[in-house]
This record gives C-alpha cells, sequence and structure tokens, in this order.
C-alpha cells in the first residue's frame, strides 16, 4: 500500500517535471557518492 501511495505521488506532472529538471543534478550526485565510496575502499586496505 506504501509503495503504491509513493509511486502515485511520484507519478504526478508536477513531480516529473521536477525529476526531469533535477536528473543531471542528481545523476551527478551520485556519480561523486561511488566514486568517494570507491575511493575509500581503494584506500582502507
Amino acid at each position: 500500500m506504501l509503495l503504491m501511495t509513493v509511486a502515485r505521488v511520484f507519478a504526478l506532472p508536477a513531480m516529473r517535471r521536477g525529476d526531469q529538471r533535477l536528473t543531471t543534478w542528481i545523476d551527478g550526485l551520485a556519480g561523486v557518492l561511488f566514486t568517494g565510496f570507491g575511493l575509500h575502499l581503494m584506500l582502507s586496505r
């Protein structure tokens, strides 16, 4: 039930427009986090 509610909220036109506008920033932030985690793994050995 909760997942269905979340899906409905994110399917709203305003949410889809916001997601399309922020996609580049979200992808960049995820890339920075994964790079930082990878560096941490490499340097911790």
